[in-house]
């Protein structure tokens, strides 16, 4: 009789601890799916740029290593590192939105260069900087279909 005590006690404890770890782990997925989605700084920062006329859809491409440190078009030193292009679609100075249409990512770039006129006669309508390239997500491609758009740059008061 006590071996059978035993083996029910040790019975019921398992099924105990079998349950309640089902209802953790429910638990923790239930409250996963309940969180609403923030928008993040990224995103509260892209939304303060007002756009400005119409945008164009073309190839972007980026910067290869070799042009760290030369003067731009505009007589700023190129970085890869900032966020900037080279566009003969805008004026130079001119604050643009590149949003690439296969993951939508986008990021807001300031046009300081020129391109080639190959670029231009091979469907490309801009040239991002590396930095730029990486957080739309055409490093891996070298290539990326893209819409950019002039936005006006607000003030900062």
């Amino acid at each position: 009789m006590l071996a059978y005590l035993k083996t029910f006690r040790l019975g019921n404890l398992c099924w105990l601890l079998l349950s309640v770890g089902l209802l953790l782990t429910h638990d923790v997925a239930a409250r996963k799916q309940k969180k609403p989605k923030a928008k993040t700084n990224k995103q509260q920062k892209d939304s303060n740029y007002q756009p400005v006329g119409k945008p164009v859809t073309g190839i972007a491409s980026f910067y290869s290593p070799g042009f760290n440190g030369r003067r731009t078009s505009s007589g700023e030193i190129f970085s890869n590192d900032k966020l900037t292009a080279a566009s003969n679609h805008f004026k130079l100075g001119t604050w643009v939105r590149v949003v690439n249409l296969r993951t939508k990512k986008s990021v807001i770039v300031k046009v300081n260069d020129r391109m080639h006129k190959s670029m231009s006669r091979k469907g490309r309508i801009i040239d991002l900087s590396r930095a730029a390239a990486v957080k739309i997500g055409i490093t891996g491609r070298g290539l990326g279909k893209v819409s950019v758009q002039a936005v006006k740059k607000p003030r900062i008061k």
